[in-house]
């Protein structure tokens, strides 16, 4: 009998692992065996009524386990239409990790599911959805809405670039959505990103740190400046973010994540030390020019008085007053 229960939920696995879900349980018999074999360690129970093979589950990145989830959800609940940060990691957008949890859906009308644990749900009197990998999710203009109009800036501004980046959305459906939910909770926040949304920053961690900036007062000169590489000649080097000093030179703010040594899909097979090797020798081109270099890393952008006092020994200081928030209007 434990053979037969074995070989029945290696196939239920198998099927959820294609789809990019967790499995269900679907009866009390399937719940005692899935309870058994996650005391054993050899599945684990993401949330009640879910599971998954533990060395799966380990091997997915966060936002990978969240949509897992998110779908097998969606699969139980056919109603829902998943949203907010929920459907901006559907679409592969540059949505913080912090808000991978709760996972958002909403429902048309007042009726179908409730919030609870690591779940919260949104009424909506209209609800158009798309399909995105088998999870049925927001459209983008109406993700990146609500995005915006529930999140800081600093998180939804890295959202909203990269979804113009990728050509989701165009910053005149942005502006069109401004002027539709005036009035609303968050709108102050929508505003600013519409005025400040822009496809060339090339990762969500510039555009995290660019907002941070924003927010201080910083004044930003440029993204994505060029300038020649004097290692090859008639190529060119891009900077990240570029800020004026005081007495008009510029300063490069190269914005480092820890992906950049960790991540493959970044490293493409280098050696960390390589890597570098590699950015001093960009750091020297940049600087032939009379371009200053400072390193700062999202991490360190959250830390305001250390951006600041970073900064100030570069010359660069706030050319505006602090944002003052207010979230309704």
């Amino acid at each position: 009998m434990s053979e037969l229960m074995d070989d029945y939920l290696a196939c239920i696995l198998d099927e959820a692992e294609a789809r990019s879900m967790c499995a269900v349980v679907r009866s009390p018999a399937e719940s005692s065996a899935v309870s058994a074999r996650v005391s054993a360690g050899e599945l684990v129970r993401p949330r009640h009524g879910l599971f998954v093979r533990s060395d799966y589950w380990r091997a997915l990145m966060p936002e990978g386990q969240m949509l897992h989830v998110a779908k097998a959800l969606g699969h139980l609940h056919e109603p829902w239409v998943f949203s907010h940060a929920t459907a901006a990691f559907a679409y592969g957008l540059a949505a913080s990790y912090r808000h991978l949890d709760p996972i958002h859906y909403l429902v048309e009308g007042s009726t179908g599911g409730r919030s609870g644990r690591g779940i919260c749900r949104h009424s909506s009197q209209r609800a158009p959805s798309v399909l995105v990998g088998d999870l049925r999710v927001t459209t983008p203009l109406r993700t990146i809405a609500d995005c915006c109009l529930s999140l800081p800036f600093r998180d939804a501004l890295p959202i909203a670039d990269s979804a113009v980046r990728m050509g989701l959305v165009g910053t005149g459906g942005l502006e069109r959505v401004c002027a539709l939910a005036a009035g609303r909770r968050g709108i102050t926040t929508l505003r600013r990103v519409c005025e400040y949304v822009d496809p060339r920053a090339e990762s969500g961690g510039e555009s995290f740190v660019r907002a941070v900036l924003i927010e201080l007062g910083y004044e930003i000169f440029d993204l994505q400046l060029e300038v020649p590489d004097i290692e090859r000649p008639g190529k060119t080097r891009r900077l990240d973010i570029v800020l004026r000093r005081d007495d008009g030179r510029l300063v490069d703010l190269e914005v480092d994540g820890r992906g950049k040594y960790a991540d493959p899909g970044m490293t493409g097979g280098r050696e960390v030390v390589d890597i570098m090797m590699g950015e001093r020798r960009r750091e020297a081109g940049i600087t032939a020019f009379d371009i200053s270099v400072v390193r700062m890393s999202p991490g360190m952008a959250r830390n305001e008085d250390l951006v600041r006092s970073r900064l100030a020994i570069y010359g660069v200081h706030p050319r505006a007053p602090r944002w003052k928030w207010e979230r309704v209007e």
